[in-house]
């Protein structure tokens, strides 16, 4: 026994050297593969001091007037409130009013004040909330531990019968609960029973039909007659086996956090979320009609689901808030400023939980993420040659929402500090196709397009004026001069290392000789190096890490036929490796005074200082 013990301990560390062993080199020897995340510094301060963004507000603005003027965008059916911030500041607003809907201002005027109905936004609501009452302290609960009538609903088989001990609060949060629906675009509140049977759908039974639900043409369900009936639902998967969109779990959410903080949604709403951020339009219900109210309402209340009944609140997590411009800003700035969450949980948050099957596409907490290529703003490299564009990956974090006469999306780049809003709400056509959500996904595009670049070059422009030059060390000490140039606008992504001299030496070719433990002269590339912000900061500091690669061309995140276990961008799997002493090669700190100007740059692996020239 003592031998076959032994044996089994030492096997796994025999893999575990042969594992390390096998990666064999720590450069990454794919082309133009950054760090994920943000290859500059966020931009911060006023942002619109930089060139880029007061000329993609201004270009921007020129495209929306030339939008509604040339027809692209649906200008008679669909209103239109749009808003552009940064963590701290509003950029942009703009406001459109199509003739179909002008009847529906309440106030007679679109503003950023204006309510509309938001749809789904209600999830992020939730969530938010969530984690503002209590953080990740439930997030693993099963919902059972929080719902009595679902810990007592009975079980058959996988089948035909849910295992809600196994669903999660996370897994609620994350649509990965494995539920699907409950009333929402029901067949049966479409068609009577003489149109369902020429579509060839069979005749329900009376104790079929639906007597309550989230529909305009239903009654709310009080709590028992909700679970009563949502206990009998089939499950279309198993907890955590694949995302399934589902409204339904947000409701189911927020009676668990009625369970969790003893207050009704509506409570625990008010007092996580709308006081603490002033939050002045932002209702789980419509608030009465009043002289004074600010709203839009597309033809009657019907016809546009404002009049939709929310009960007793907890069904407007899953899609039935209402809220405006101002407030939706507010809130995605203080995701974006982590002003109500602590930072590590708000970097958690912004994470994804699942993927899709597109791969583009990614599940969060409830955010739908979007994966896309966005180039490094184009210059000319220093010693002459032609730039290239170099891509890397962003993921904007966004939520949909979309109910009856209203659309609504919230996007967020939090490796910008950069987010937007747009609120639409329209009238079907009399005639011809329904334009309503593709204007919504052209105001989308149009923003993304214009903004996200705009960001990363303003992002470039700070970074590059704080920390581009000459930097060279003062031989106070006797050690041979060590220099070298960081250059920002060079056509890369992130700081470039150009002329780094100890001696006379060339210390990118040394340095990547010692990485993968060869001879300068066996080099018949000259190696490059890039510098990325890592988010460390303190004590008048700022970390960066490096990454040593060969020149190449080609877009090392390209997927079209790419199948896995080719080139791919594996600087992840290296950052602070080889050591030298226990410090990586790759690791570089900037000293800055208490104004935030550079002062100096510290090669930790090389342990030298050298001090900014210029």
């Amino acid at each position: 026994m003592a031998c076959f013990a032994y044996i089994n301990m030492i096997i796994p560390i025999l893999l575990l050297r042969i594992s390390i062993l096998s990666r064999g080199s720590y450069a990454q020897t794919a082309p133009n593969c950054p760090l994920s995340g943000p290859v500059y510094l966020v931009p911060g301060g006023p942002i619109t001091q930089t060139t880029a963004i007061p000329k993609a507000i201004s270009t921007f603005n020129d495209s929306l007037n030339l939008g509604l003027q040339n027809g692209t965008l649906n200008v008679s059916n669909s209103s239109f409130h749009i808003t552009i911030f940064s963590a701290s500041e509003t950029l942009f607003e703009f406001n459109h009013v199509a003739p179909a809907t002008r009847d529906g201002l309440t106030s007679g005027t679109l503003d950023r004040n204006t309510i509309f109905r938001t749809g789904s936004i209600g999830k992020l609501l939730a969530t938010y909330s969530l984690l503002a009452a209590t953080g990740l302290r439930y997030i693993n609960d099963p919902v059972t531990k929080w719902i009595p009538e679902l810990a007592a609903a009975s079980f058959e088989n996988d089948v035909d019968t849910v295992r809600w001990e196994d669903i999660s609060i996370k897994a609620l949060a994350s649509h990965l609960s494995g539920l699907r629906d409950f009333s929402i675009a029901d067949l049966s509140l479409v068609y009577n029973a003489s149109e369902a049977q020429q579509l060839g759908l069979p005749t329900l039974q009376k104790d079929m039909v639906l007597t309550c639900g989230t529909d305009v043409k239903l009654p709310a369900c009080s709590r028992s007659d909700f679970f009563n009936q949502f206990k009998k639902l089939h499950p279309v998967t198993s907890a955590f086996n694949m995302p399934i969109y589902s409204n339904v779990a947000w409701q189911v959410l927020a009676y668990a956090i009625e369970g969790m903080t003893n207050k009704t949604f509506a409570e625990h709403l008010e007092a996580s979320l709308t006081r603490p951020l002033n939050l002045t339009g932002t209702f789980l219900s419509p608030p009465p009609r009043t002289t004074t109210l600010n709203a839009i309402i597309p033809g009657n209340e019907i016809e546009s689901w404002w009049a939709l009944d929310a009960g007793d609140g907890t069904s407007s997590a899953a899609g039935l808030t209402v809220s405006t411009g101002a407030d939706l800003a507010a809130i995605g700035q203080s995701i974006l400023s982590s002003s109500l969450l602590p930072q590590p949980l708000t970097r958690e948050w912004l994470k994804p939980v699942t993927h899709t099957s597109d791969l583009r596409v990614s599940v969060g907490m409830p955010w739908e993420i979007f994966r896309t290529e966005l180039a490094s703003p184009s210059a000319s490299i220093p010693n002459g040659n032609a730039s290239k564009e170099n891509t890397r990956i962003v993921d904007l974090y966004c939520k949909n929402g979309g109910i009856g006469a209203y659309n609504t999306e919230m996007g967020l780049s939090p490796e910008h500090g950069f987010g937007f809003v747009v609120l639409t709400a329209g009238r079907p056509p009399t005639s011809g196709p329904d334009l309503r959500p593709a204007t919504l996904q052209l105001l989308n595009r149009m923003i993304t397009e214009t903004f996200l670049p705009a960001f990363e070059l303003a992002a470039q422009e700070q970074t590059a004026h704080r920390f581009a030059g000459t930097y060279a060390s003062s031989e106070t000490d006797g050690s041979s001069k060590m220099s070298l140039t960081l250059v920002a606008k060079d056509g890369g992504l992130g700081l470039g290392v150009y002329n780094w001299t100890e001696g006379g030496q060339d210390q990118l070719k040394s340095y990547f000789a010692a990485i993968e433990e060869g001879n300068v002269e066996e080099l018949t590339q000259k190696p490059t190096l890039r510098l990325y912000p890592v988010g460390l900061f303190g004590g008048q500091k700022l970390a960066f890490r490096g990454v040593f690669e060969l020149p190449g061309q080609g877009n090392v995140f390209s997927t079209d036929g790419m199948p896995p276990f080719r080139t791919y961008c594996a600087s992840w799997s290296t950052v602070g490796e080889p050591t030298y002493g226990n410090v990586g090669l790759d690791d570089f700190v900037f000293e800055v005074d208490q104004s935030g100007r550079t002062i100096a740059l510290i090669a930790r692996g090389a342990r030298r200082t050298i001090y900014k020239q210029s």
